[in-house]
């Protein structure tokens, strides 16, 4: 996926704690456990550091510039599933 092929190792690093945290075995998983809180972006803090959370954002936005149909899943369904879609 365009996230994870972008993402340095500590941010990989974090992203797999956050599936050994949520019990997933993936990142989709790990996306959809955290919907389950009303507050989805403050929850990814509190599993990430700073460092981790920052990059995560930074790539999702590059990633979003090489994936028109993520844009129109995002005004469709909202930040939840349009974040989901870069796991994929």
């Amino acid at each position: 996926n365009c996230v994870r092929g972008k993402a340095t190792d500590d941010l990989k690093f974090g992203l797999h704690q956050l599936q050994d945290l949520t019990h997933c075995n993936n990142d989709v998983c790990s996306v959809r456990v955290l919907c389950m809180y009303p507050r989805f972006e403050e929850q990814l803090k509190d599993y990430l550091t700073q460092r981790e959370y920052q990059e995560l954002i930074e790539l999702v936005r590059q990633c979003q510039q090489h994936s028109t149909p993520a844009v129109d899943e995002m005004k469709e369904t909202g930040l939840v599933h349009w974040t989901l879609s870069f796991f994929h």
